[in-house]
């Protein structure tokens, strides 16, 4: 396995070292992993779980929402208003503040 993000992985460095004890231990990550059909799919729920999270945190306000996520607000409000969910989620918090 090669280093990610062009980074080299620390002297000593093995695949297990990668893997936490909460993972090992069976938690809702493996069971999200374990759920998921392909890593595209995996990816899709970890984008939508952090979007959720980010705006719930923010209370629908997309321009924090994407702050945090360390994207752009154009980009997190297409993502937003591509998926209904997220788009019902985002307005129902916004219009509870």
């Amino acid at each position: 396995i090669g280093p990610v993000g062009g980074s080299e992985p620390p002297d000593g460095f093995t695949v297990t070292d990668s893997i936490s004890d909460e993972l090992k231990s069976g938690s809702w990550i493996q069971e999200m992993i374990d759920g998921a059909g392909s890593l595209a799919e995996l990816k899709k729920q970890i984008e939508f779980e952090a979007i959720a999270n980010s705006l719930k945190i923010e209370k629908g306000n997309i321009t924090r929402a994407a702050k945090r996520l360390g994207m752009k607000r154009p980009r997190l409000s297409q993502i937003i208003h591509g998926n209904p969910i997220l788009g019902e989620v985002q307005r129902d918090l916004a219009e509870s503040e």
